[in-house]
């Protein structure tokens, strides 16, 4: 949950959750949505940099 106690990892790992299922979803169901896959893909890499432990 994001409730006011969750941690930065919890964040960092709900945020990538999310971006992981949109991007597989959008790769289902508009494989020639390129430039937004690869938008999504560039901000989970962004994800992960910020929120290296």
């Amino acid at each position: 949950s994001l409730s006011g106690d969750s941690s930065p990892e919890d964040l960092k790992e709900a945020t990538l959750f999310t971006l992981q299922a949109l991007k597989a979803h959008l790769q289902e169901t508009k494989p020639y949505a390129t430039y937004e896959i690869e938008t999504i893909a560039q901000a989970v890499v962004i994800v992960e940099l910020n929120f290296a432990a």
